[in-house]
C-alpha cells in the first residue's frame, strides 16, 4: 500500500478504509477468519512505521473490528476486553485484539479440535443413534409383536347362551359329528352284506 499510495495519511486511510468495509465472517468459515488475522498483522506492522495508524487504538474502531468477528469469537473477544480491564485496569489495545483474532483462526482451522470438526463428529453420533433405533426395535415393540402373534394363535371363546364358551362348544360339536359320521360309515358296512344276502336268497327262490 505505501508503494501504491506514497503518503503515510492515505495509506493509514487505506488500510482503515479495507477494516472498515471488511466483510461480516460467519459461523465456521476458518478460512475467511485467517484471512482477516493476516490483514490485521499487516495494519499492526504498519503501525510502526505510521503514526497516522494509532487510531486503530481507539475504541471506536476496535469495537467496528470485532463486530466482523463471527458471533461466537465476538462474544469471547468481548469478555477477554472485560477480564482485561478488571485484572489490568487497562482498555484492550490494538495489539491485544490481533493476537486475540490470531488465536480464534488457528482454533477455527484446527482439523481436530475446531468447533466446526467437534460439530461434524456430534452430527455424525447422531446419525448413527438414529440409524440404531430404526434397525432394532426396542422392548415396547418387542412386547406389542409377542400380544399380537398370542392374539392371533389363541382362538376366540364367546360364552353361548348356557354359559359355555364358544371354543368348548365347538369342540362338543366337532366330536358329536365325528362319533356320528363313524355310526354312519358302520351301518353302511353291515348294509352291504345283508343286502347281498337277500339278493342271493332272492336268486335261490327264483
Amino acid at each position: 500500500m505505501a508503494h501504491r499510495f506514497g503518503n503515510p495519511a492515505r495509506v493509514a486511510e487505506a488500510y482503515k478504509s479495507r477494516l472498515a468495509n471488511w466483510p461480516q465472517i460467519t459461523e465456521g468459515d476458518g478460512h475467511s477468519l485467517q484471512d482477516f488475522s493476516d490483514f490485521l498483522t499487516r495494519c499492526e506492522g504498519a503501525m510502526q512505521s505510521m503514526k497516522h495508524m494509532e487510531e486503530l487504538n481507539s475504541s471506536r474502531l476496535l469495537q467496528e473490528i470485532s463486530s466482523k468477528l463471527p458471533s461466537y469469537s465476538g462474544s469471547r473477544c468481548c469478555r477477554h476486553a472485560r477480564d482485561k480491564l478488571k485484572k489490568t485496569e487497562n482498555a484492550v489495545s490494538f495489539h491485544d485484539l490481533v493476537e486475540f483474532v490470531k488465536e480464534e483462526a488457528d482454533l477455527a482451522n484446527d482439523p481436530i479440535f475446531s468447533p466446526e470438526a467437534l460439530k461434524r463428529k456430534r452430527n455424525k453420533e447422531v446419525e448413527k443413534q438414529r440409524f440404531r433405533r430404526r434397525k432394532v426395535p426396542d422392548a415396547s415393540t418387542f412386547a406389542s409383536m409377542s400380544s399380537n402373534n398370542e392374539n392371533k394363535a389363541k382362538p376366540t371363546e364367546r360364552p353361548t347362551a348356557n354359559g359355555t364358551s364358544q371354543s368348548k362348544f365347538n369342540l362338543q360339536n366337532q366330536h358329536t359329528a365325528i362319533k356320528s359320521a363313524q355310526s354312519t360309515q358302520m351301518r353302511t358296512k353291515l348294509l352291504i352284506p345283508t343286502r347281498a344276502c337277500v339278493v342271493l336268497l332272492a336268486g335261490a327262490v327264483a
